[in-house]
């Protein structure tokens, strides 16, 4: 009997979504991706596919190239077809899958609108807020591919973390830093104001531009020219976003985001959220740009970790001379809900007088 290898390799290459889901296997995938190659040179205009970014718990993200006025380069990111699969079973079981996917799909069309919608705003603060989206929609009768094109990013703000510990921490580097924490509280409070909360701030969904170089290892002159000049980041994957006035919905009260940083509420009350969740989270961010730690003990080991992140508190280390009252702020982001900020726009408010008076 052929392998499954070999019996994939036997099928017609046009093959249906339901038929040819996203596998696991190296061989499979990369066929996988060939058909997604394929069928988007079909579009119109026609998309090609280029280098494969990654993959995420819910899409494949590529570097496309394509015409869309004078814009070429794109980052096109592509619904998994496996997770649109329903499991067959019996009675409520299948039931309840198809609800599933009929949530993810909603997700995922939800993402597309307002990331589009956000990016096209008349407000250019709101538009260049967001990572700006060209197209959106489901493409081929056969396969009904999901696919977001957006403009092509650079580095994340993870990709920035990680880098830290060649920065050193001059007082330039943590002045450059602050701005930093304030430019992106400026891009999540725009997002606020036209009545949407993301609900999954983290440091992946934070992107510079790909004209960003992250400094070389003793370049403190990279850190005093960077608070001479505007820094910009925008906000990315809007797939767990939800309007401050949202409709009720059987899944809005699900638990979805990041575990490591989500708000306490997203855990205990995940139905009844607002904006103060994002502060939450936009603090833990905050906090590992100044420590570079995160604020509470991470064990991806502990049994029952969702529960046990919201029950802790934050970690006090010691912050550098002189942003004793940066950690204050970042430190009231993830206070308990009703202590902590309750505008985004208080906390840039904060930050900006901190920075001004810390700059000198």
């Amino acid at each position: 009997m052929d392998s499954l290898v070999e019996r994939i390799g036997k099928i017609p290459f046009r093959l249906t979504m339901q038929a040819f889901s996203r596998p696991s296997d190296e061989t499979l995938l990369k066929r996988y991706f060939e058909l997604i190659r394929a069928t988007f040179k079909r579009h119109k205009p026609p998309i090609v596919l280029g280098e494969h970014i990654g993959s995420g718990g819910f899409a494949d993200v590529f570097k496309a190239t394509s015409s869309y006025g004078s814009v070429s380069d794109f980052a096109i990111k592509i619904l998994r077809g496996d997770l649109l699969e329903v499991k067959r079973g019996k009675g409520g079981a299948q039931q309840e899958d198809e609800m599933r996917v009929k949530e993810m799909k909603r997700r995922f069309t939800n993402e597309s609108y307002v990331q589009w919608d956000l990016s096209q705003s008349l407000s250019d603060t709101v538009a260049h807020s967001v990572v700006r989206v060209f197209d959106f929609g489901e493409f081929d009768h056969e396969n009904n591919f999901r696919f977001i094109l957006m403009e092509q990013m650079g580095a994340t703000l993870r990709g920035f973390l990680n880098d830290r510990k060649q920065s050193g921490e001059s007082s330039d580097a943590l002045l450059y830093k602050t701005k930093l924490m304030l430019t992106i509280a400026e891009i999540i409070s725009n997002v606020h104001t036209e009545g949407i909360f993301h609900r999954d701030i983290k440091p992946e969904n934070i992107l510079f531009p790909r004209s960003f170089s992250l400094p070389r290892p003793g370049d403190d002159e990279w850190w005093r020219r960077g608070q001479t000049k505007k820094i910009e980041v925008k906000l990315a994957d809007f797939g767990t976003v939800r309007w401050v006035r949202s409709y009720a919905s059987n899944f809005d009260g699900v638990i979805i985001g990041s575990q490591f940083y989500m708000s306490p509420e997203q855990i205990s009350n995940p139905e009844h959220l607002d904006q103060r969740t994002d502060i939450y989270s936009f603090g833990v961010v905050c906090y590992e740009l100044l420590t570079g730690a995160h604020p509470k003990i991470v064990n991806k080991d502990t049994s029952n970790l969702l529960l046990k992140l919201a029950q802790e508190r934050p970690l006090l280390r010691t912050p550098p001379k002189g942003f004793e009252d940066l950690q204050e702020i970042i430190v009231k982001c993830m206070g308990n809900i009703r202590e902590r900020y309750q505008s985004m726009e208080q906390v840039v408010t904060d930050l900006r007088r901190f920075y001004e008076k810390a700059a000198g």
